[in-house]
């Protein structure tokens, strides 16, 4: 196949280079507002967020995380089976431990706006300043369309979204010929992979495909020197090479070392984790067709869980959602079948990275239990800003195979290409401030769990263990996680019990020690244990704009060794 171009026309013009620059500051700006709004709303890690937090703080110590959050293939599996490795703690490896608690939250904002950031330079050098528009259009909207609060969320299926299209960009550039790019594409695909299961099932053919299309020519060179018995010099795509494979080896040397010395391993155990009952294929189609068909996900605004839940399962799909889909894909497999057809890896590549990530999105909601299908809410973000692909590639593939393409870029030359990058570097910072966000997907429970943190950090000697355990009535549940990763970052030991206990590690589950103190977090009313005394009280709101009362005691560890 020809090998596309290093960069696209009108990039290089002061114009086309003005208009890039614009909307690569335009399109971190939903990031930059939800770290403010963190900040607002008085963030502190809270649930998973919390374990996160936990496990971050181990990072670059002797009991550095091997693998990832617990994983729900883990009842499927019958053994704890976590997301494939831990580098979605690293980023958080300092902020856990050390400074404001809302820190964690401005990294994984930053992290988020790095990756749009560069998703837009990308589409830039791929298709000049209209697709770099258009991208950072898209992305604008996908992240209204997930609640623009993800973007600071430490919480794994959040956490590798926008990394994702920055995967997909990559994948494309490589996949043209610039092999260059492979190193960074490689650490990108083992930040999402490792992050969340799902998004390993996406991340693993997008980069096959670019490695694929864009190594294919050097191999055949290669080839053809050793036939003719010429010396074969190693050149740039060997060297790229060289370097993604110790690339890789950094980032996948702690799974492999769990997997060599686990009975079974973490990769071996999610490799079983095949559902009983499965999510059915008719409810994947409509998850695809949720993303893709008219109106696609990441133009209808904010997507209450529930209501996307209902959408992909409870609800058929309408008539013109449904031809819209088919019609996109059939479009996108006519552009990637005229591409190879014609050897023109610029004009195959990108259709096909689309139709890799819907099929591995058809694939993710199948392989969910039927009977845990909510998990659907969150598990399928990244799908969001893949439909957005899938009408900008199709857009893209329609312009560049076409005279139209050429006389639009031709109108778009000029001052009236300027206005037009104005008016949509504006939408872009519209939405991006406007844009409604909800401070967490969980309760919004952050003024109680810093004030239940606060006291029980306050309270706790470094390096002594400390339980920490939900009592009666259930309502505490949701502080445990909070008020563990409290006690952690104070140098203390927390010990926590049940499923809580096993998402944070092995070194935080019950063996038989003698506790500091045992922490109680229970619903008002209920008996606080002997020897103990009530440190605080507080009322968790929940969104339904119910609340419950929930009382905080600390007291000896008597009887038989709780720790």
């Amino acid at each position: 196949m020809e090998a596309g171009g290093a960069g696209a026309p009108g990039v290089e013009r002061p114009r086309g280079r003005g208009i890039v620059a614009a909307v690569s500051l335009c399109v971190a700006v939903p990031s930059a507002v939800a770290a403010v709004r963190a900040l607002q709303w008085g963030w502190v890690p809270a649930s998973d967020q919390a374990t996160i937090g936990t496990r971050a703080t181990e990072v670059l110590t002797g009991r550095t995380p091997r693998l990832g959050q617990l994983s729900g293939a883990s009842a499927e599996v019958g053994l704890p089976t976590r997301s494939p490795g831990p580098m979605g703690y690293w980023p958080f490896a300092v902020t856990a431990r050390w400074g404001p608690l809302w820190a964690s939250a401005v990294v994984a904002a930053g992290l988020s706006a790095a990756a749009m950031v560069a998703s837009v330079r990308l589409a830039a050098r791929r298709g000049g300043p209209a697709l770099a528009l258009a991208v950072g259009l898209g992305l604008v909207l996908s992240a209204r369309a997930i609640n623009p609060a993800n973007l600071a969320s430490t919480w794994n299926p959040a956490l590798g979204v926008m990394p994702l299209v920055l995967l997909v960009l990559l994948s494309w550039s490589i996949g043209v010929g610039e092999v260059r790019l492979l190193p960074v594409a490689v650490l990108v695909l083992s930040f999402c992979a490792q992050a969340h299961t799902a998004l390993a099932v996406a991340c693993l053919p997008v980069l096959a495909i670019g490695v694929v299309a864009g190594l294919t020519p050097a191999v055949r060179r290669g080839v053809s020197a050793l036939r003719a018995r010429e010396r074969w010099r190693p050149g740039p795509a060997a060297r790229a090479v060289g370097i993604a494979a110790v690339v890789a080896a950094g980032c996948w040397a702690l799974p492999l070392v769990d997997q060599a010395v686990g009975d079974p391993g973490n990769l071996t155990r999610l490799s079983r984790a095949s559902p009983s009952e499965p999510f059915p294929w008719r409810g994947a189609g409509r998850a695809v067709v949720d993303v893709v068909g008219v109106v696609p996900a990441f133009l209808r605004g904010d997507i209450a869980p529930a209501d996307h839940a209902q959408d992909i399962l409870l609800r058929p799909s309408s008539t013109l959602a449904v031809i819209t889909t088919i019609l996109v894909v059939a479009g996108l497999a006519g552009l990637a079948g005229r591409g190879i057809r014609r050897r023109q890896r610029e004009l195959a590549v990108p259709p096909l990275l689309v139709l890799a990530l819907l099929g591995a999105a058809a694939l993710v909601a199948r392989g969910t239990p039927a009977p845990t299908f909510l998990v659907l809410t969150y598990t399928l973000w990244w799908t969001v800003p893949v439909g957005m692909l899938a009408w900008v590639v199709l857009g893209w593939g329609v312009a560049v195979t076409t005279s139209w393409g050429a006389a639009l870029g031709r109108r778009l030359d000029g001052r009236a290409g300027s206005c037009v990058a104005g008016l949509v570097c504006a939408a872009m910072v519209a939405i991006g401030v406007l844009s409604p966000g909800q401070a967490e997907p969980e309760e919004p429970i952050h003024d109680e769990a810093r004030a239940v943190g606060d006291v029980v950090a306050a309270r706790v000697e470094r390096g002594r263990p400390y339980l920490v355990a939900a009592g009666q009535g259930g309502a505490g549940s949701q502080l445990v996680a909070s008020t563990a990763y409290r006690i952690q970052r104070a140098g203390a030991l927390p010990v926590i019990p049940g499923t809580d206990g096993v998402a944070a590690g092995p070194r935080h589950v019950p063996h038989g020690r003698r506790c500091a103190a045992v922490v109680t977090i229970a619903s008002a009313g209920a008996p606080v244990r002997a020897g103990a005394s009530v440190v605080a009280e507080v009322r968790l709101p929940a969104r339904d704009g119910s609340s419950a009362d929930v009382v905080v005691a600390m007291g000896p560890d008597d009887g038989a060794p709780s720790c």
